[in-house]
């Protein structure tokens, strides 16, 4: 699904997004921003809980209570748990489903002013302003060495639940396991914008640096300022210097400053 038919979708349909989390809550800042809060029904969860909200007070309801299977339902949340909330909407029997996230970027930042641009891998990583990628080259390394995952685990916890964390890590885990076995992806695409900020692709970009992979390929999108300034558009999503000890201890900070700077340097 393109970015234009998702907004037709919006356009023409009453929906529910199913997901409360980060994904879910950028997803309904489009959907406000392009006009479509009318549309929105509320928000939907797997388990759902009493006194649950969404954003701005809009309802949240458990998916398996909805009574109208026609309904369109928009799954927003990462790959890792997508595919199972996809699957449990099939099987309650819904019949519009829609996983959002590949078009978010879209949603949010436009169409991008170049697709699959050739840009060296350690050029990019070098330009980073942030740690993310660090803790996801470490998490390569302590998963071939048999290391522990505290570093990721506590990493994506700060987005998403420990479930959510855990089933993120497993995916990761069965990436490395294929690149081992069959090589690295060289066809993958991470999503920068024109000031080579990454911002989408973090485990795409750490295995290319990990397996040696010269060139990755990038969809460039518009900045007219930093993605990872204060009040930048994907901040939140980011850990910088100054975050660092809001989740670790000295040690994990030395651990992952010595991997950046490996990544700078390599």
């Amino acid at each position: 699904m393109t970015r234009d038919e998702l907004i037709a979708l919006m356009r023409t349909r009453s929906f529910i997004i199913y997901g409360n989390g980060y994904v879910a809550h950028r997803f309904y800042e489009c959907i406000k921003s392009l006009g479509f809060d009318s549309r929105l029904i509320g928000f939907a969860v797997t388990h759902a809980k009493n006194g649950d909200m969404g954003v701005e007070g809009k309802p949240v309801l458990a998916v398996s209570e909805i009574k109208n299977k026609d309904i369109t339902l928009f799954v927003a949340a990462h790959d890792a748990v997508a595919e199972d909330m996809r699957k449990m909407a099939v099987a309650l029997d819904f019949r519009n489903v829609f996983w959002i996230y590949p078009q978010l970027w879209d949603l949010e930042l436009g169409e991008p002013i170049e697709r699959k641009r050739h840009i060296r891998t350690k050029r990019l990583a070098a330009a980073q302003p942030f740690f993310n990628l660090a803790i996801d080259f470490l998490t390569i390394q302590h998963f071939l060495d048999g290391g522990s995952n505290t570093i990721y685990l506590k990493m994506q916890s700060v987005w998403s639940t420990p479930a959510v964390a855990e089933k993120r890590l497993e995916s990761f885990k069965g990436r490395i396991r294929d690149a081992v076995q069959n090589g690295c992806n060289k066809d993958a695409i991470v999503k920068v914008n024109e000031r080579q900020e990454l911002f989408d692709g973090m485990h795409t970009m750490a295995m290319a640096l990990y397996f040696g992979v010269e060139k990755i390929m990038a969809d460039i999108y518009p900045a007219k300022r930093s993605f990872y300034e204060d009040n930048g558009i994907y901040r939140k999503g980011v850990l910088l210097a100054e975050d660092l000890p809001k989740y670790y201890t000295e040690a994990e900070i030395d651990e992952i400053k010595a991997v950046d700077r490996k990544i700078r340097g390599l």
